[in-house]
């Protein structure tokens, strides 16, 4: 027996010793949705029988005998499936599935974390990684062209403007766009210049798209949405890439002609990671150029000839009455990922860009801007802590070649910046409360340096910070219903004043299947440092003599001293208090213009009169004055001289409701109906009028005419030797002839059209300055609705259409809230808009793309320079792609298929059709 003892336990030891070196890899991980780890997930080595599934909390531990590496098949029912190479046991293994269907996919853009798109309390539209491959887009933001609510306008041949649900503008928008968490909007300027960014379609793995005021979480001024880009990481996606572009306009003549092929684009992305997957770097590299399309000859025929110096005067260089028209691009960055656990990570990325190309605003017109910026970022996230950092510098090329300037005055306008951006965010659960919170606080901040060229007066105090401490809750009420409320308060030191911007929403699921939400935002909206701090020349006038000067709003234009400033004489000519002008003045002017022509004539005899000084005197003494009339630069009545606004923040309450849902396995539906209100929003405005006199020579004779008479009768008739009985028939002759000298003179001079502008106190003197400023408006409000379909009619073919459209575009007197209102304020854009288009893609060899876009014509107002009707427009886009092999694929995309010519503004470039060949190879 005791021999069967010892022999069974050898046995037993041995088959354990020889089961524990045979089982000697062992992995563990965690598989989640994005939010909450996925139990029952199936993970099994491949070619192999032995796997296991994740526990409650996502966690699997997997052991075998088989060598590494290991390919791991992790797949559940709802989720797409993934592979994954393990090539070590220490490797870190965090695997995020994608949902099946659009409803259960992860988005973090909502509510600034992970949540699913079913319980997000704003409408989320996401375009994934397959739909980003088969654009094979030359600039990134025509990637999000084809979403609801969401308008990517093309100013010119690469340069795109985003908005969201709000007011189209050149330059600037109140939609936040990101990449990988980093604000890509320069603070205290609200610009996203896609040229300057370092974006790169073949670095993307997802963009996110909130429509809807997103104050209450990012920030003063997100009145509109954000739209988020994230970059693929190098542990899900390592390789090697590189992406070659060409493409070509149709100005004029054939596109593929030498002057219209002149679009270049290329790409580079290299990304690996050690064994363990902790420790990973990428590396992106880019350059672009392109010409643009023709600027209109009305447009050029306003430039001058030479860029000068703003500060010293210096011709820097010639351009000889044109607009430069090559526009570039180039960039590097680098990103380092350390990720020694699945709950701690730190990613650093750091790059620099240069920049040159056309650019327009509405404060100064077509600007050539020249810039090189440099940017570094550090996030952390450990556990339920986020931190990040980022500071960026810009500085203007200094070269005399490549000086930022001002199209229409021909003076350099350089803007060299700094930008930081410190947040911390901390996640907190009250399971008890069925509730989740976030805290976040949040410092931004922003210097500019301008030489005096573009802030002028206002160089020293041009510094934009602002403080913020934002929360964020969600408590389930019940399975199917869920509130969600969020706050943040914010500083702004600049204007000294504060806010509070609440969101609330009710989120209702009947199932999974189909959401519904019901929501408040109150959003706050400062003035950009550009509307704060310009105070610049934008505008020589015809002539010569006097100029268009535009002020910022950080102080008001008032009128305490009012004066007319004339637009002749180089400044010899005095200005008169009042509007209009004294009889003297104009005596004074053409008196000394007149004398030398009368000697020989039968009026000489007036020349001692003319010249004398008492008579200037004498003229002055009579006290006549011609009112004269206001008008704005275009020609059109000015209203009541007013002083323009003080900068104060602009305030946006919207109220929404929106569904979600799949009416069927391949049909999904949205829609949203939303109320905008607006209050103490502003726009730019003319704030001096121009002075025209048309009734002067007829008010200037009537003043002058006795006292030629009486000239003529006392001194000249007495000299000619004729009865006295003639002398009143004689003197009603010369002095009837003088007057009518002197008024015609006055009138061939030009004098009695606008010669004359009231100068704000503000204006910077020297030459007359026709001043502009902006204008607080009190309130409009406007309804607006979107929806979108999709439908996947099978495994190949998707149908897509969406609709969107605003009540009102264009608000004057009492949609402004006063019937004696002369101002009027324009969304820019269409009330009705129409996308629709397909996709087909066979999974293997190629795709086709195709879209429609539809805008109704509308009343543009953007200042001086982009004032006007747009036409109504359709246009046609298409894309196809081909693979060659599983690592090379070309592509081909047509924007504007039919050549429908437009301009997104009056006098902005027209635009065509353009053409992009693509070729992408995986190394």
């Amino acid at each position: 027996m005791k021999f069967k003892f010892y022999l069974s336990s050898l046995i037993l030891l041995l088959t354990t010793f020889m089961m524990v070196n045979a089982q000697n890899n062992t992995v563990n991980g965690k598989i989640t949705d994005g939010v909450d780890g996925l139990s029952g997930v199936n993970v099994i080595i491949q070619g192999t029988n032995t796997g296991v599934s994740t526990d409650d909390n996502g966690v699997f531990i997997l052991s075998s005998d088989k060598d590494l590496p290991w390919t791991l098949e992790i797949s559940s029912i709802g989720f797409q499936g993934q592979n994954l190479v393990v090539n070590s046991t220490s490797q870190v293994i965090s695997i995020s599935l994608s949902s099946g269907e659009e409803l259960d996919e992860v988005v973090i853009s909502g509510s600034r974390k992970p949540e699913k798109s079913i319980n997000a309390a704003s409408s989320i539209t996401v375009i994934g990684t397959k739909e980003i491959e088969n654009k094979s887009v030359f600039n990134s933001l025509s990637l999000v062209d084809d979403v609801a609510g969401l308008q990517v306008d093309r100013q010119g041949a690469n340069k795109l403007n985003i908005t969201l649900r709000d007011d189209v503008d050149l330059l600037t928008t109140s939609t936040l766009v990101m990449q990988d968490y980093r604000a890509l909007n320069l603070t205290g300027v609200d610009v996203f210049d896609s040229n300057a960014s370092n974006l790169s379609s073949i670095d993307l793995e997802r963009v996110e798209v909130v429509l809807g005021p997103a104050s209450a979480l990012y920030g003063p001024g997100v009145g509109a949405g954000v739209v988020h880009f994230l970059s693929k990481d190098p542990f899900k996606y390592p390789g090697t890439t590189l992406q070659i572009q060409g493409g070509a306009i149709s100005n004029g003549g054939s596109m593929l002609s030498k002057g219209n092929f002149n679009m270049y684009n290329m790409n580079f992305r290299h990304a690996t990671s050690n064994e363990a997957q902790t420790l990973g770097y990428k590396l992106n590299l880019k350059y672009s150029e392109n010409k643009n399309f023709d600027f209109p000859e009305n447009t050029l025929a306003q430039y001058p000839d030479n860029v000068v110096d703003a500060t010293s005067g210096e011709v820097v260089r010639t351009i000889g009455n044109k607009n430069v028209e090559r526009s570039s691009s180039r960039g590097v960055d680098a990103s380092i990922y350390y990720r020694p656990s699945n709950n701690f990570s730190l990613t650093t990325v750091a790059g620099i860009s240069e920049v040159s190309d056309n650019i327009f605003l509405q404060a100064t017109g077509e600007n050539r801007a020249t810039q090189r910026q440099a940017f570094i970022q550090t996030r952390l996230q450990s556990n339920n802590l986020f931190v990040q950092w980022n500071y960026m510098g810009i500085q203007p090329h200094k070269s005399d070649n490549n000086r930022s300037f001002i199209y229409r005055t021909g003076k350099t306008a350089g803007v060299a910046s700094t930008q930081s951006q410190l947040q911390v965010q901390y996640e907190l659960a009250f399971d008890k409360l069925n509730t989740d919170m976030t805290v976040g606080v949040e410092h931004k901040f922003a210097t500019f340096e301008t030489n005096g060229q573009v802030y002028g007066r206002y160089e020293d105090v041009d510094d934009y910070r602002v403080y913020g401490a934002y929360f964020s809750t969600k408590t389930d009420l019940s399975d199917k219903l869920n509130l969600q409320l969020a706050g943040r308060y914010d500083k702004f030191p600049a204007i000294g004043e504060n806010s509070f911007s609440p969101r609330v929403a009710l989120v209702y699921k009947p199932s999974q299947r189909h959401s519904l939400r019901l929501t408040f935002n109150k959003a706050f909206v400062p003035d950009p440092a550009l509307y704060l701090f310009v105070d610049t020349q934008v505008q020589n006038l015809p002539g010569g003599y006097g100029n268009v000067w535009i002020l910022g709003n950080r102080d008001a234009q008032t009128f305490n001293n009012v004066r007319t400033s004339w637009l002749f004489g180089g400044g010899a000519v005095p200005s008169n208090p009042g509007i209009g002008m004294s009889h003297a003045t104009l005596f004074g002017v053409l008196a000394g213009a007149v004398a030398p022509l009368l000697p020989g004539t039968l009026l000489q005899g007036f020349v001692p009169f003319l010249t004398s000084t008492t008579t200037l005197a004498a003229v002055a003494g009579t006290g006549g004055f011609t009112t004269g009339m206001l008008f704005d630069i275009s020609g059109n009545p000015f209203g009541p001289l007013t002083n323009s606004d003080k900068s104060t923040l602009g305030e946006e309450t919207h109220y929404e409701l929106g569904y979600k849902g799949m009416l069927s396995d391949n049909f999904s539906f949205n829609f949203n109906v939303y109320n905008s209100i607006k209050e103490n929003f502003v726009a730019q405005m003319q704030v001096s009028p121009l002075v025209a006199l048309p009734t002067l020579a007829t008010d200037f004779a009537g003043t002058v005419g006795p006292m030629f008479y009486n000239y003529a009768l006392n001194t000249i008739f007495p000299t000619m030797g004729l009865p006295a009985a003639y002398g009143p028939t004689i003197a009603a002759q010369l002095g009837t002839a003088m007057t009518n000298t002197m008024a015609g003179a006055a009138i061939q001079a030009g004098l009695t059209g606008a010669v004359g502008v009231v100068e704000s106190d503000q204006a910077p003197g020297g030459e007359p300055s026709i001043m502009f400023g902006w204008k607080n408006f009190g309130r409009v409000s406007y309804w607006g609705f979107e929806s979108g379909v999709k439908w996947r009619a099978n495994d190949n073919l998707t149908l897509w259409g969406n609709y969107s459209s605003v009540s009102q575009t264009t608000f004057r007197q009492d949609a402004l809230g006063s019937l004696l209102e002369t101002g009027s304020y324009s969304l820019n854009h269409a009330k009705e808009r129409v996308k629709a288009g397909f996709v087909y893609d066979n999974g293997r060899k190629w795709n086709l793309g195709m879209s429609y876009k539809y805008d109704g014509g509308y009343e543009a107002s953007k200042g001086q320079f982009y004032s006007g009707l747009v036409d109504k427009r359709n246009v046609i886009d298409a894309n196809i792609g081909f693979d060659i092999n599983t690592k090379t694929l070309i592509g081909l995309n047509i924007y504007n298929l039919t050549d429908t010519k437009y301009s997104i503004f009056p006098n902005m470039p027209l635009l065509g059709r353009q053409m992009i060949l693509t070729l992408k190879h995986d190394f």
